[in-house]
């Protein structure tokens, strides 16, 4: 990504610019979804490693919470994930200057997508950071919600696609996991599902304190 700004590619090739840039964008949250939050199913093994792999791999058994100044593989999801606001906002000013409906359907596809991506992406990151309460914190649901409506072109801001994000992030905001969890398996894209991923365990115990809170908690056998 450094290099398409320090040689100003998008003024040469806008469309492989954004193209690049939808790339990265895909391979940082995948990143960091394959690499932060899939250890468990590497640690509930029996085993570490696959019986056929003879080396352990330093990078496997690195532990991602500590930082050593030793470790050659370190990997911070913090400085990972603090680039994309910056590429969603370039991604931004290059889609303004394109005609979306003369795009392919492919590239009207990928351009929804990253609007969506997006939103998602600044609805996790105040979840994550303000804990785990929607009333008192209501300004990153709302910051994610401006995204839809604010960073979108008017034309494309009643797309069903955007349409679906803007019920997502509204089943959030109300607690309604019934209707959260059914738009998150049957609506939306991989990519979209890897980056509301960090959020799911987070959003139950939300789920869980509001259900306390109404006495609609029942214990088995009650």
């Amino acid at each position: 990504v450094k290099d398409v700004y320090i040689q100003h590619l998008g003024a040469f090739d806008k469309e492989s610019t954004i193209e690049l840039l939808e790339t990265s964008v895909r391979f940082r949250v995948f990143s960091h979804v394959l690499i932060c939050h899939m250890d468990q199913h590497v640690s509930q093994q029996e085993r570490m490693f696959p019986a056929s792999t003879t080396t352990q791999s330093a990078f496997l058994a690195q532990d991602l919470n500590t930082k050593s100044s030793h470790n050659s593989f370190f990997y911070s999801a913090a400085q990972n994930l603090e680039h994309l606001p910056n590429i969603f906002s370039n991604l931004f000013h290059f889609y303004k200057s394109r005609n979306f409906a003369q795009l392919t359907a492919l590239q009207q596809s990928d351009e929804l997508e990253v609007y969506c991506l997006s939103a998602y992406h600044r609805l996790v990151d105040g979840a994550l950071k303000f804990g785990a309460s929607v009333a008192a914190n209501g300004n990153y649901q709302q910051a994610a919600k401006k995204v839809l409506c604010g960073k979108i072109p008017s034309h494309l801001r009643t797309h069903a696609r955007i349409g679906i994000a803007r019920r997502l992030i509204n089943a959030y905001s109300m607690a309604n996991r019934a209707l959260f969890f059914k738009l998150y398996r049957e609506q939306c894209t991989i990519m979209e599902q890897a980056v509301l991923f960090p959020l799911l365990d987070h959003f139950r115990l939300i789920c869980i304190r509001v259900m306390s809170k109404n006495k609609a908690v029942r214990m088995p056998g009650n």
